[in-house]
């Protein structure tokens, strides 16, 4: 049983952690050699099944849409929308699928899938096909991993390393790993491929290079620890799969994405003040700033071009931040003719708020205007609803004293008995 790490060992945590960073952020091609072979061997040796026809498509959304028209929608609704969708979508697709050009379809593809298809056939059938492609990716090729792979894998590590050891692999390898690649870049992937009206979006179980946090951690584990794995072969197969994007093994068709062409970050963070984030070869990508994911224009509009109404009307508060971060709180204040009314220093975090009366068009408001609690010179301007009647009301309705359903959370408001002192009880102790 290993208790504790050598100083040699706690010396490789770093080395590891800067392996798996640098795979999971790989921007490499994928190899369809190297796609063919992990998927011959997840058919014939995992699932027992005869090998499939593999094909490596361009983005996460090319290799959403080609599993939601290969799984069944062939012939579900084929004798509905003959006309419609087999001639202008089904064809084409399918034929260019084939012939690895599907960035050639583009905006074809996406106007005749969107318009036609989403009406046509998802709101028939798409729920019967979702929950197809999710017994099929999710749980039969989850339950074949884990009781092949990962049970066994993680069995053997728990056996042979104490707590604390493992608890300090995790911290200084796996977590950090995951921060920058699954929880950067594979979250803003599944959220703008989400944003395509098509079927919901199923994370398959075989994330590739999104995974490498895992695979971080069992490496160190085997090569640096001595850790021996029983089901080795069926190990080095699963870690190879960080060689490519999303692997969607289907009944018929193995559907792999390719990894991005580009990915920019800054402090870990996906960051691109002139393009996308992180960008695929098909055009399919993210824009994002300092770590959130925001619209296109507001990176590729100049600041003293972006209409400071924009600020002030943006509903989600990550993405109204990095607009006045962008286009500067100074300025926001000065084009709004902003008035101090009051000012107000929490108790509790020792954070500064001010009620500032500010003119957008026609429109004369109230907004709450504070600065972010751990990031120094960012700034949040949040519109006042006039049933709060001081700070310390507002801040209450923010941290959802009164509820957290808005409409509901405003008549709570509305009928208020509480002193300020009282609701000052029922703030947080620390701001996000």
């Amino acid at each position: 049983m290993i208790d504790k790490l050598t100083k040699s060992q706690e010396e490789q945590l770093q080395v590891y952690r800067d392996k798996w960073l640098k795979i999971g952020l790989s921007t490499d091609r994928v190899d369809w050699k190297v796609g063919k072979k992990i998927s011959d061997y997840y058919y014939s040796k995992i699932a027992n099944k005869s090998i499939v026809p593999v094909v490596v498509l361009s983005s996460p959304l090319y290799a959403w849409v080609a599993v939601c028209l290969f799984n069944q929608v062939r012939n579900q609704v084929r004798n509905q929308v003959e006309n419609q969708v087999r001639n202008q979508v089904w064809n084409q697709v399918e034929n260019q699928v084939w012939n690895q050009v599907w960035n050639q379809v583009g905006n074809q593809v996406r106007n005749q899938v969107e318009n036609q298809v989403e009406n046509q056939v998802w709101n028939q059938v798409g729920n019967q096909v979702r929950n197809q492609v999710w017994n099929q990716v999710e749980n039969q090729v989850r339950n074949q991993v884990e009781n092949q792979v990962w049970n066994q894998v993680g069995n053997q590590v728990r056996n042979q390393v104490r707590n604390q050891v493992e608890n300090q692999v995790r911290n200084q390898v796996r977590n950090q790993v995951e921060n920058q690649v699954w929880n950067q870049v594979g979250n803003q992937v599944r959220n703008q491929v989400k944003k395509w009206k098509l079927m919901d979006f199923i994370y398959p179980y075989l994330s590739g290079h999104f995974m490498s946090s895992y695979f971080s951690f069992y490496d160190f584990m085997e090569n640096v620890l001595g850790i021996k794995f029983t089901c080795k072969d069926k190990y080095d197969w699963f870690v190879s799969t960080s060689q490519t994007g999303f692997i969607y093994p289907l009944e018929q068709i193995c559907i792999i994405s390719d990894r991005p062409s580009e990915i920019n970050m800054k402090d870990g963070r996906l960051h691109n003040e002139k393009g996308m984030a992180i960008k695929y070869t098909d055009g399919f990508g993210i824009w994002s700033l300092n770590g959130i994911s925001v619209p296109q224009w507001l990176v590729e509009t100049p600041a003293e071009k972006i209409d400071i109404k924009l600020a002030l009307n943006e509903k989600n508060t990550d993405v109204q931040r990095e607009i006045i971060r962008k286009v500067g709180y100074e300025r926001i204040l000065k084009a709004c003719n902003a008035k101090t009314l009051e000012t107000w220093v929490c108790p509790k975090t020792g954070l500064k708020y001010a009620v500032k009366q500010m003119n957008v068009g026609n429109i004369n408001r109230r907004y709450l205007c504070y600065e972010h609690a751990s990031i120094p010179g960012v700034f949040y301007v949040k519109c006042m609803p006039p049933e709060a009647k001081s700070i310390v009301q507002m801040r209450a309705f923010q941290s959802g004293v009164f509820g957290f359903e808005p409409e509901k959370a405003r008549e709570n408001l509305r009928n208020n008995k509480l002193t300020d002192d009282e609701l000052l009880a029922e703030l947080p102790e620390l701001v996000q």
